[in-house]
């Protein structure tokens, strides 16, 4: 089975969009572990907690299958970040699952590794995607290649499962 990296915002991470994906992927028999910019205890935007057991940079295709990138408020601070963007191209360039809900998909487009791609994001970020030349899809879940993206906490679940079934498949 996989190992997912699920990346977390340092605080204000959306709960349902990281305990549901993990829910499902660990009930198909994957294997997650958490990183953030900071290891330790971190609160979601409902205030729920969990634990970065590591950092970003620790993150490398060589050790995990997958990533996995968890939206709400507090992911605006991986917007421009260079250490995240460098591990998503690591990721693209060795053709591993890049997956991203909500606002994260922002993320991926901001690293260059949406270009061309289908993707779907939050209603209010559309236009970021559609300026770094992203197809935008109005969907739930959207899947193109090695790239996996829901549009909210609304496909959490529905979004784990798609990652789960891909990554079976591999």
């Amino acid at each position: 089975m996989a190992h997912i990296a699920i990346i977390i915002a340092p605080k204000d991470f959306r709960d349902e969009e990281y305990f549901e994906p993990k829910k499902e992927l660990e009930m198909a028999g994957h294997t997650t572990i958490t990183a953030s910019k900071v290891i330790g205890t971190i609160q979601g935007s409902r205030g729920k907690t969990t634990t970065a057991q590591i950092r970003i940079h620790d993150i490398t295709p060589n050790n995990y299958d997958a990533i996995l990138l968890v939206g709400g408020s507090g992911s605006y601070v991986y917007d421009d970040d260079a250490e995240l963007h460098h591990v998503l191209k690591q990721f693209a360039d060795t053709n591993k699952y890049i997956t991203a809900i909500c606002h994260a998909p922002v993320i991926l487009a901001k690293a260059g590794v949406l270009v061309g791609k289908n993707a779907t994001v939050f209603s209010g970020d559309i236009p970021a995607l559609l300026s770094r030349d992203v197809h935008f899809l109005d969907q739930p879940v959207v899947t193109d290649g090695f790239i996996i993206t829901a549009n909210g906490p609304s496909s959490a679940t529905a979004f784990g499962r798609v990652v789960a079934t891909a990554l079976a498949s591999e």
